[in-house]
């Protein structure tokens, strides 16, 4: 049986495994730094692949992270005054 899904560990990431990131980028669910150094060099690599659905998937989740780290600036500038 193939291991599927987790990235930094040499298993292949799947469709579900990208929503389920997206759902973790907009739920803003902790994730260690080496985690995600390991998701934006997978998601660098996929998104010149030959598969149409995928390259849709990870341009989503590269989408879901910019609205995130927007947020994320928005509420630190509310925070500052």
């Amino acid at each position: 049986m193939t291991p599927s899904g987790g990235w930094g560990n040499g298993a292949p990431t799947t469709l579900a495994d990208l929503a389920m990131l997206r759902r973790a980028i907009n739920d803003d669910w902790p994730v260690p730094p080496d985690v995600k150094r390991a998701i934006i060099e997978e998601l660098g690599n996929d998104i010149e692949s030959p598969r149409l659905r995928r390259v849709l998937s990870v341009a989503r989740s590269f989408i879901a992270m910019d609205r995130a780290t927007i947020r994320y600036l928005e509420e630190a500038i509310r925070a500052v005054g």
